[in-house]
């Protein structure tokens, strides 16, 4: 992979982990695992990464319309 390649899809990643981290931290469900099996500490060092996943989410979004619309693939 090259410089190239790994510029076109970079955006691609940061999308696809914004989705996950953001899906997850604000569900219900994995919250409420969080809370019940892990320490408290370490509990709230996981819930306080919502705010990383939603700009993740947002810059994502943005770079790979951006990436989709105004570059062409490297392949």
């Amino acid at each position: 992979m090259n410089l190239a390649q790994l510029d076109y899809y970079f955006p691609f990643v940061v999308f696809v982990y914004g989705v996950t981290m953001t899906l997850l931290l604000n569900s219900k469900w994995f919250t409420n695992l969080a809370q019940t099996r892990l320490p408290q500490a370490l509990s709230t060092q996981v819930l306080s990464h919502r705010t990383l996943g939603f700009v993740c989410l947002l810059v994502g979004t943005f770079w790979s319309i951006q990436n989709l619309l105004l570059s062409e693939p490297p392949f």
